[in-house]
């Protein structure tokens, strides 16, 4: 059975009403998704799509499936958003690479991200600041930045 886009957008706003609410109540991180830091907290792609000030300024992860390309790199909620490109399902992900060629086969794949979530001069949300990417096969995307251009280098296990 085909699920059809109606049904998936209806899906995705009643989460959004159903987050915001609890997201409006917390203000940021709850005390159960805290991880190193004080700012550094677990949040989901429907969180932050349904309250992105919230999470302004702070170190964060999240969990979706990448799609990395020369114009564009965001980390979708699911597969299915992935596959269908749904752009209003998706996080956009700033990264500032001398080569994205690495970074394009791991495209459709679950991830892990490490960033710092900010509105850039554009208006815009995105993820920034990315210090690594966790592979759902244990896998690390690490960003090199030590000779001035950031250079992705993935390690498999």
């Amino acid at each position: 059975m085909k699920v059809s886009n109606l049904m998936i957008r209806l899906f995705t706003l009643l989460m959004m009403v159903i987050t915001n609410n609890s997201v409006a109540t917390m203000a940021g991180c709850s005390k159960w998704t805290k991880l190193e830091t004080q700012t550094d907290c677990v949040v989901s792609t429907v969180q932050l799509i349904a309250s992105p000030s919230s999470y302004e300024n702070r170190r964060i992860r999240l969990a979706g499936v990448v799609n990395f390309e020369y114009e564009r790199n965001l980390l979708y909620m699911d597969i299915y958003s992935y596959e269908e490109r749904l752009y209003e399902n998706a996080i956009n992900l700033a990264l500032d690479v001398e080569d994205i060629e690495p970074l394009i086969q791991v495209n459709g794949e679950l991830v892990r991200i490490y960033g710092k979530f900010k509105k850039l001069s554009d208006g815009f949300y995105y993820l920034t600041e990315v210090s690594h990417i966790k592979l759902k096969d244990g896998g690390l995307v690490l960003f090199d930045d030590s000779r001035g251009k950031v250079i992705p280098s993935i390690i498999r296990k």
